[in-house]
């Protein structure tokens, strides 16, 4: 860590020619990777959230007669749930947790949290292939083969051989 959190000598045994085309930072393993298995588990995981529907920050609700939203915190002082309304304010409102309900959960809802979500494009060919391979139903939760999928330390194609 010297030369980056204390102080000291850094030495770099590249050469600048080497050195400067290289990106600042490399792409994240969602963008690299095959993205058939983290949307089934991405699936499976949103089927476990649904049920029982539970209202928690980062999750698509209804607010009764106020629209769609993404929940962001829970909102102690105010007694309800911070949401951010679709087209609405930056910072979201508070509802009481009597007004906001569930939305069903999706896959792309799942993969929408992490820190840099693949593309959509890429999630919708995801999904397509695991509906080819049988592993998602027509409402994109995991099948009995999607689940057995999930057991195989494999990529789902090559797991689709195994089971």
């Amino acid at each position: 860590r010297t030369g980056r959190t204390n102080p000291g000598l850094y030495v770099r045994l590249v050469p600048d020619a080497v050195y400067d085309p290289l990106p600042d930072f490399d792409a994240s393993g969602v963008e690299r990777s095959p993205l058939t298995r983290v949307t089934l588990e991405a699936a499976h995981l949103a089927q476990l959230l649904a049920s029982p529907p539970e209202v928690r920050a980062g999750l698509p609700v209804t607010v009764s007669e106020e629209g769609c939203g993404t929940v962001a915190f829970w909102d102690g002082p105010r007694d309800g749930w911070r949401i951010r309304l679709n087209g609405g304010a930056e910072g979201g409102r508070t509802f009481p947790e009597s007004s906001v309900h569930t939305l069903p959960m999706q896959a792309s809802h799942i993969l929408a949290l992490l820190p840099s979500p693949p593309a959509l494009q890429r999630v919708r060919f995801a999904l397509a292939e695991l509906h080819e391979l049988g592993a998602l139903t027509p409402e994109d939760t995991p099948t009995v083969l999607g689940a057995a999928f999930l057991k195989v330390p494999l990529d789902v194609p090559l797991a689709r051989f195994v089971v």
